[in-house]
């Protein structure tokens, strides 16, 4: 399923679900830039909940639908403007070359980069972009806790994570609580 608006392809609906009230839902037509060739490719995002709002982006969970696939939970990463989008789109560079063999594993899956624009109250049109991830769980510090708290095994499995994205050319900036996802009995780690 596409729509074509203003004769351009547009690969995936994202709608974003208002659970407050406080605005109606919104829903917004993206076309595909960047993501996995093999497979059914998504078709539709829907939010269940707004994650957190940082400097540069928007976090939404939500599931995806595919043709003939079952939904799968995933992570939205919405930014707007040029500057949001190339934040995007280097992101996406990096899990379709140096990480494309760690997802799954030690980084989500990446499920594609998406853009497109929407109108503002003026009639104004604004950049908007998006980048789908494998919902790996929630974050140690979502849960209040700190590295330093960690079991021994769990720090452990969180430096050979780091070794592999760094030994794949990647150094992550941003190696904070917030970015380290742990889940399951045996605590894997997946760093965002």
């Amino acid at each position: 399923m596409s729509a074509s608006i203003g004769g351009k392809k547009m690969d995936l609906q994202v709608v974003l679900e208002d659970e407050s009230g406080g605005f109606d839902d919104l829903s917004y037509w993206l076309s595909k830039q960047e993501g996995p060739t093999s497979g059914p490719a998504p078709t539709k995002f829907r939010s269940h909940g707004q994650s957190h709002t940082g400097a540069r982006a928007e976090v939404w969970f939500g599931h995806l639908t595919r043709p003939g696939c079952d939904d799968i939970n995933v992570v939205c990463k919405l930014a707007e403007g040029k500057s949001g989008l190339s934040m995007l789109n280097m992101e996406a560079q990096l899990y379709a070359t140096n990480l494309k063999n760690l997802q799954g594993t030690v980084v989500p899956r990446f499920y594609g980069f998406y853009v497109g624009t929407w109108k503002d109250l003026g009639g104004e049109d604004n950049l908007l972009g998006c980048i789908l991830l494998e919902d790996c769980g929630e974050s140690i510090q979502h849960h209040g806790g700190k590295f330093a708290d960690c079991r021994m095994t769990v720090k452990c499995a969180i430096v050979e994570a780091l070794m592999q994205i760094h030994d794949a050319g990647i150094m992550h900036n941003r190696f904070t609580e917030g970015h380290i996802v742990v889940s399951g009995r045996d605590a894997e780690e997946t760093l965002s």
